[in-house]
Order: C-alpha cells, then sequence, then structure tokens
C-alpha cells in the first residue's frame, strides 16, 4: 500500500510538472501584423489631354509636345492628347468639368476658356476646374498697312479722336481676346471705331492689305512675319517692347490694358484632391525644362512661360474678374 501510495504521487506531480511546464514554456500565439496602408502611386495610368480645338492647330500642336515629352515629369508618366472640338469648344470644356476628380482628365486650354464662361450661356462655370499651370503665353501687336499714316499708336488715336466712327477695325471674331484688347484700348483713349470680324487672323490680315480695314491686332508670331516682309508695319505691341523692332507698347501711348498677354494652360476637374493638383503642376514644370519641348516650342514660335498652380490660379481668378465689364461692353 505504501509502495502504490508512493507511484500516486508520483503520477501527480509528473502531471503537474507536465501542465505546469506547458503554460510556462509554450510560445504565444503570435497577434498578426496589421499591413501597411497602401499609398496609391499619382500618376499610375494614362493621363488623357483633352483639346478642345481641332488637329494642326495652336492648342493642339502644343499639347501634342507635352505629351511627346511627357517621360521628362516622370518615369511612369503617360500622356495622350485627345480632341474633343464639338460645340466651338463646349464639348470638352464640359467633358473635363464632369470627369471623375482623380486628376487624369485635363484640359488644354487659352484665354479663351474665360472668355467663353462670360460671352454666352454655358453648362459650366469656373467653379468647375482647378487650374493646374500655365505653360506658355504670347503678346500682340496692332498693326497697320506699310504705307498707312500713322508711325505710333498714339497718332491713331489722335487721328481717330479727330475723325469718330471713320476708321475700321479687324478683329479674329467677336470676343476673341485680340478683339478685346483692342475694345480696351477703345474705351481707355475714349475712340470711336467701326469693328468688322474675321474668321481668323488669316482673313482679317488679309483684309488690311486689301484696304478693307484699317488697323487689326494679331498674335506676335503672326504680326512680327508680315512687318519683316515689309507688308505692315507695327503700332504697339500689348505687353513688352521686342529686340528689333522699333515700335512701343501699348503702355507707352499711355493706356493701361488688363488683357496684356495671352497664355496656354492647363485645368483638371474640380474637387481633384491638391496634392494631384501640385504634383500635375510639377510634372509639367519637368516637362517644359525638357531640352525636347524648349526645340519643339522654339520651331512652333511659342513662349515657354511656366507658372505653377496657386500662382496660375489666382491669375486666373483676377483676370476672370477684369474680363467681366470687357465682355459686358460688347455683348
Amino acid at each position: 500500500m505504501k509502495q502504490k501510495g508512493i507511484w500516486v504521487v508520483v503520477s501527480i506531480l509528473v502531471v503537474l510538472g507536465l501542465l505546469l511546464g506547458g503554460f510556462g514554456c509554450a510560445a504565444p500565439t503570435p497577434t498578426p501584423t496589421p499591413s501597411p496602408p497602401k499609398v496609391e502611386v499619382f500618376p499610375a495610368q494614362m493621363i488623357y489631354l483633352i483639346s478642345a480645338y481641332a488637329v494642326g492647330g495652336g492648342t493642339d500642336r502644343t499639347a501634342r509636345v507635352l505629351a511627346a515629352y511627357a517621360d521628362a515629369g516622370g518615369p511612369d508618366v503617360r500622356m495622350q492628347v485627345v480632341n474633343m472640338t464639338g460645340g466651338a469648344g463646349a464639348e470638352a470644356n464640359l467633358h473635363v468639368a464632369k470627369a471623375k476628380p482623380g486628376g487624369y482628365t485635363l484640359l488644354a486650354g487659352h484665354t479663351t476658356f474665360l472668355i467663353e464662361m462670360l460671352y454666352r450661356e454655358v453648362d459650366w462655370s469656373l467653379a468647375d476646374f482647378e487650374s493646374v499651370c500655365q505653360f506658355a503665353d504670347y503678346q500682340y501687336v496692332i498693326h497697320v498697312r506699310a504705307d498707312a499714316p500713322w508711325n505710333t499708336l498714339q497718332e491713331f488715336i489722335d487721328d481717330a479722336k479727330k475723325n469718330p466712327g471713320k476708321f475700321i477695325v479687324g478683329n479674329q471674331g467677336i470676343g476673341t481676346q485680340n478683339h478685346l484688347v483692342f475694345v480696351e484700348v477703345m474705351m481707355a483713349a475714349g475712340i470711336d471705331v467701326k469693328g468688322v470680324p474675321y474668321e481668323g487672323s488669316g482673313p482679317a490680315t488679309a483684309a488690311l492689305l486689301g484696304g478693307e480695314i484699317d488697323v487689326t491686332t494679331t498674335s506676335e508670331a503672326g504680326a512680327l512675319s508680315g512687318i519683316k516682309d515689309g507688308l505692315t508695319k507695327g503700332l504697339a505691341f500689348s505687353d513688352k517692347r521686342v529686340e528689333g523692332y522699333d515700335f512701343g507698347t501699348i503702355a507707352e501711348a499711355g493706356i493701361d490694358i488688363k488683357l496684356k498677354t495671352g497664355w496656354r494652360g492647363i485645368f483638371t476637374t474640380g474637387g481633384t484632391p491638391q496634392d494631384r493638383v501640385e504634383t500635375l503642376s510639377n510634372i509639367f514644370g519637368l516637362i517644359l525644362e525638357s531640352p525636347g519641348t524648349k526645340s519643339m516650342y522654339g520651331k512652333l514660335g511659342e513662349t515657354i512661360a511656366f507658372m505653377p498652380h496657386e500662382e496660375f490660379r489666382e491669375m486666373v481668378a483676377e483676370q476672370y474678374e477684369a474680363l467681366a465689364p470687357i465682355i459686358k461692353s460688347i455683348k
């Protein structure tokens, strides 16, 4: 009996030892490590650059250069130009305004983008867009036939004041920026002239040379070509003098205008996250620094003028306000 009792005690101790040893030595059940949050790389897919104008036009050509050198903005940056020409820009503008605000749908626009919103009823507003950056700018030239009696803008203004309603000014269409530039001059100088719209700078310049009109306003590249050939002469640049030409600026005639230059810029859908807008602005800044972009824009006669997101947004808002009374005067 005594021996049996000893075995019972030993058995109990062994069992307790196993139990206690098990609790003390067993590895704890590992706590699952939470997966790190997924950080989406932007851009992670194709960026579509929408042009409201036909293939071959200035907006289309400059947009295609940006797309061609998109990889200068980063190894994963891809862009494709899409032309949406319906409704004189309405199709493209509405498409971008209503797109998903992710930064993958962009609009290549210029100053006329703002003018359209003020000049006619449209289904979008400036609030439907986010300004990304400016990538180019250009100025205008007020010019006349080579045999015209005026050599400066001030001489033309003085003559127009003496002969109200006598002189005819051609433009590239009611509401276009070259039209509005001269409207500003006319309002500030207090002169009365007749306006005739044409379908583009080519017909307006032809009308000038043919004697149908007395003066017109054309983009710098187009106007200087005729001046170099001795067909026309410049009265004033809209913004700044250009080396090699002996005429001054509108400001030098004592006229202060808001629309001194036109611009080309990039917009995306309103509500796009600000970090993505900033990223896009930086991408375009890098693309514009590319030797390939600089070379191509030089061949196109375009002036690269990068303006980053915040600065461009402020400029667009200010110009929109400045345009309102000018547009009202011609409606």
